[in-house]
């Protein structure tokens, strides 16, 4: 499954601005935890960034619901404990260059606090909280227009997105 979606995240490099990769290449991207797992992805995809989004990393609805949301704005999901947000992630940012960030959740799974260091941290430019009552309602939050509705106990349908 791993192969497969690295082969698809190459595939897709030209229209999202991710690095290319030679077909049938097959690449491990790890860190020692999720956070820094998800910061090496970032790198590995994406040489420059305008918009991230940021997902809680204490649980994986968020940021697998918000992976077209990440597509659509051609930026990496980074993800992030409730509380603060992790080095890793600050110095992927910067290195990105991002100039804004979405986020994912209410603060229950991203804290105001992080909000408050992502604002900091990107001169004051835009985060855009995207949230709800749990999942199911931030995951109707997340993509309105599109016609795509998946709910935490059903998330195979973002699978195959």
């Amino acid at each position: 499954v791993a192969a497969a979606l690295l082969a698809g995240v190459a595939a897709a490099g030209a229209a999202g601005g991710l690095s290319a990769q030679a077909a049938g290449t097959v690449t491990r991207i790890a860190g020692p935890d999720r956070y820094r797992t998800a910061a090496a992805a970032s790198a590995f995809g994406w040489n420059t960034g305008g918009t991230v989004v940021i997902a809680t990393g204490a649980n994986f609805p968020d940021a697998l619901c918000g992976a077209p949301l990440a597509h659509a704005y051609g930026g990496p999901i980074l993800l992030t404990p409730p509380a603060a947000l992790p080095a890793s992630v600050t110095a992927e940012i910067a290195r990105l260059g991002a100039t804004s960030a979405i986020v994912l959740g209410g603060t229950g799974a991203v804290s105001a606090a992080v909000e408050g260091t992502l604002r900091s941290q990107l001169g004051g430019w835009e985060t855009s909280p995207l949230g709800g009552n749990g999942s199911k309602s931030a995951m109707l939050a997340y993509y309105p227009d599109t016609g795509v509705v998946t709910i935490q106990e059903y998330f195979w349908p973002a699978v195959s997105w």
